[in-house]
């Protein structure tokens, strides 16, 4: 995977649906700002890549995708 394309992985909103299973439940977190605070502390979950990096995400309540970043990070 190229640098490149793990930006596109987290900005394009890949479908998380059907893999939820494999995450920690406390790793979802409100949809945005203003919706109501999850009912449990979210803890982040760390992505590492074969890229030589990571980078710490939750998983967005209701659309079930990484939150997205910016393509300045990591």
């Amino acid at each position: 995977m190229r640098r490149e394309d793990l930006w596109t992985f987290t900005q394009r909103n890949v479908p998380l649906w059907d893999l939820l299973d494999f995450f920690p439940p406390d790793a979802v977190g409100p949809r945005g700002p203003g919706d109501e605070p999850r009912p449990y502390p979210v803890r982040p979950i760390t992505i590492e890549t074969d890229l030589g990096f990571s980078f710490e995400t939750d998983i967005q309540y209701g659309s079930w995708v990484f939150r997205p970043r910016s393509p300045k990070e990591p």
